[in-house]
């Protein structure tokens, strides 16, 4: 498997998000991003309630996290993979471009 999503879907999506500004809003000092990744469906979510494929599909999907029930704000929703940048790493590196840098398949 050389690709995982259709090389003509994946150049849509690059020229659409081409499209879009960077925007950095702040409202108490602290920046975050997060990571819209798009995957084949596969197999399905392997979740309780989801559906699940016996074959593999090919049609594209997002992955989503979902947060810690034991969170103080947002706790169990779902959202895009990422968080805070900075801290005790780099600032210059989301948490979000460190998980892209090691989930990110061969090729990408």
């Amino acid at each position: 498997m050389s690709h995982l999503i259709d090389p003509k879907f994946r150049n849509l999506v690059e020229s659409n998000l081409k499209e879009f500004n960077d925007i950095q809003a702040t409202t108490d000092g602290r920046s975050a991003a997060v990571a819209v990744t798009i995957v084949d469906s596969g197999f399905g979510p392997m979740l309780s309630g989801m559906a699940q494929f016996e074959e593999w599909q090919e049609s594209a999907s997002l992955i989503l996290t979902r947060r810690s029930s034991r969170l103080r704000n947002h706790a169990g929703q779902w959202s895009f993979p990422g968080g805070a940048v900075g801290g005790r790493r780099d600032p210059r590196t989301s948490s979000s471009q460190r998980d892209e840098r090691r989930d990110r398949p061969r090729g990408f």
